[in-house]
């Protein structure tokens, strides 16, 4: 059920003056793809999760395996929030009530590679997923320059919590992709190298 938009191919500027380690920015030329237009939700997970459910392991209720691979924390141990969202009955998962449509938090990266192959998807690159947050002309912020405020984007520490997947359509980037700043932190198929630039 998740929507794609389409990331058309050519060249766009990677990376940023701002950070250490986004220096130096630079051109990267990639290939058309698509993406998820919304992070994935809680209830996305859980249908991968019940699909695969012969399959996994659920280790003392804290942690899902799958494959040899922990791809799911039940549990934060030392969080006071982001818990519970998706519960283990013994026979199925589910997501509480309210939190369906929120993206879903405590994934591995092993959890977020397994969850895209069994939908036919593939993590992105970090190129590709920073394409399609900030578009071709640099911008700072996937809307634009205009400075960060609670109309474009969730500020986890204003709201205190996730919000719904999608809520803040003025935060769109060029291609329609939403949600990619603020709410959930995302994985991408790369590995971070400090001195890869």
């Amino acid at each position: 059920g998740m929507v794609l938009v389409f990331v058309p191919a050519g060249e766009f500027t990677m990376g940023s003056k701002l950070y250490a380690s986004e220096r130096p920015p630079h051109q990267v030329n990639l290939s058309a793809y698509w993406v998820d237009q919304t992070e994935v939700t809680n209830e996305m997970f859980v249908a991968f999760l019940n699909d695969v459910v012969s399959q996994t392991l659920v280790d003392s209720g804290n942690y899902v395996k799958f494959k040899d691979n922990i791809i799911y924390a039940l549990t934060c141990i030392g969080c006071t929030r982001w818990t519970d969202r998706i519960v283990w009955d013994g026979v199925k998962f589910s997501s509480a009530p309210g939190y369906e449509n929120h993206p879903v938090l405590l994934v591995t990266w092993a959890g977020a590679d397994a969850y895209c192959s069994w939908a036919g998807r593939r993590l992105l690159t970090e190129a590709e997923w920073e394409k399609a947050a900030r578009g071709t002309d640099a911008r700072t912020y996937p809307w634009g320059e205009a400075s960060p405020d609670d109309s474009l984007l969730n500020f986890a520490d204003k709201v205190g919590d996730t919000t719904e997947v999608g809520k803040y359509p003025a935060g769109v980037s060029v291609y329609g992709t939403l949600d990619m700043s603020g709410n959930a932190w995302e994985w991408v198929r790369d590995w971070y190298g400090e001195t890869y630039y």
